[in-house]
């Protein structure tokens, strides 16, 4: 996106992820590294940046922005990039989102998004651009059929002649109205009152003990990143090295 190049963008694609994957990802996995550059390369031949349904903003790729969100807190977040419709010239925050699997269900959550809504309240803060949605470059890294002896009934070939046809993308264009972006910014401060005042509640770590699970009645647990600690019964021996 800044212009160096695809062959570049694999290049350092390679040197960023290969020798982790190598050493973290099992052989049969999707996101193995062969797998994962092999998408990488297609999404790369599609969408020549030359041909892109956007244009790119060089000073706003991968750019830092904060703002005050309200009293004791700043939001923060690290843009994907800023691009704007060639049709009409109204601006959009382009985020890219990977997956296993591009469906109804996973595009649509990003209609209510609440990070993608975050970002276009703060651009808009920042930089006064009148940013009217969001643009999801969506990847699907599912992985891609290779067999040498299977025929594919789509195209007529096997599949390592038809690999790599396999592979989906999409541009995902969604709006953000007037009423979603007050009411966004109203809940994020109410979340973030509610923070400060489980600060002050419970300041020390031993303390969290104390805390009552209600997750246990809305299904929260399930999703919870402390579901373990919980679990285990809140150890006070354990609580330096669980919750880090």
């Amino acid at each position: 996106f800044k212009t160096k190049g695809a062959e570049n963008a694999r290049r350092v694609y390679t040197r960023l992820y290969k020798p982790w994957a190598d050493e973290h990802v099992p052989l049969d996995d999707r996101l193995t590294y062969d797998n994962t550059a092999t998408c990488l390369a297609e999404w790369l031949r599609r969408h020549p940046i030359t041909k892109l349904p956007f244009i790119l903003d060089a000073n706003f790729i991968e750019k830092e922005f904060s703002y005050p969100l309200t009293e004791g807190f700043v939001y923060w977040g690290r843009l994907d990039a800023l691009v704007t419709d060639p049709t009409d010239g109204s601006y959009y925050v382009n985020d890219t989102k990977t997956t296993g699997r591009i469906n109804s269900q996973w595009l649509r959550k990003w209609r209510r998004d609440s990070g993608l809504t975050g970002y276009v309240w703060l651009v808009r803060a920042v930089t006064e651009k009148p940013v009217t949605g969001i643009l999801v470059n969506a990847m699907e890294l599912s992985k891609l059929p290779s067999a040498m002896d299977r025929k594919c009934k789509e195209h007529a070939v096997t599949y390592n002649e038809c690999g790599t046809l396999h592979f989906k993308s999409e541009f995902l264009m969604t709006q953000r109205s007037e009423h979603a972006i007050i009411e966004w910014k109203k809940t994020a401060v109410n979340l973030a009152k509610k923070y400060r005042d489980l600060l002050e509640k419970f300041g020390s770590i031993e303390s969290l003990t104390k805390v009552r699970e209600q997750g246990r009645f809305n299904g929260a647990c399930s999703w919870c990143e402390f579901f373990e600690y919980c679990d285990m019964g809140k150890p006070r021996d354990y609580i330096d090295r669980i919750l880090v």
